[in-house]
């Protein structure tokens, strides 16, 4: 379907967690370039995928990190719960929060969840290109209505027909689009 360089960046793991990094067998599809703590952090940060970040939870650390992180960029944080509260503004840009302390065995499941996360949504977005491709080089009208008759999708051939955007279409029923 397709290929994904993942650049996963490291902060301050130690390096039987790097070890695991370095042996998990990326997921079909993928390839991993792993950078260890990079002495230029602020440009390896800009274009990382997936950034793990192991070292001083704070606030201005956070915000460093978010702004210089790539716009795609995924940031774990490894934290203890009572260091969160600090940085709590933030939560909603972080991808996950792990424990600061944690077994190999966790660290690992973890980080394959994660890895699995990161296939799964970038799969997700590949398959709506296809099918909004798809149903927007169709000539004939397509549409996709919920169960309350709400319009959930429509194609190109649509929004000329009845003389609306999709946005407009988006979420209404027949009575407003054909009025």
């Amino acid at each position: 379907m397709y290929h994904y360089l993942l650049r996963i960046v490291t902060f301050g793991l130690n390096t039987e967690q790097t070890n695991i990094i370095r042996q998990i067998q990326p997921l079909e599809g993928f390839d991993h370039e792993i950078i260890t703590d990079p002495d230029n952090a602020v440009e390896v940060l800009s274009k990382g995928n997936l950034v793990i970040w192991n070292k001083d939870f704070s606030s201005e650390s956070i915000e460093k990190i978010i702004a210089a992180l790539a716009p795609f960029g995924k940031l774990i944080v490894c934290a203890d719960a009572n260091k969160i509260g600090s940085a709590d503004k933030w939560l909603e840009k972080i991808f996950a929060l792990w424990p600061e302390k944690m077994s190999l065995p966790v660290f690992k499941a973890l980080l394959e969840k994660a890895l699995e996360t990161i296939k799964l949504s970038d799969d997700k977005k590949l398959t709506e290109n296809y099918l909004n491709s798809l149903i927007d080089n169709m000539p004939d009208m397509v549409l996709f209505k919920d169960v309350k008759g709400a319009h959930l999708k429509v194609n190109e051939a649509f929004c000329r027909v009845v003389g609306k955007t999709k946005e407009d279409i988006k979420g209404r029923g027949h009575c407003y689009i054909w009025n």
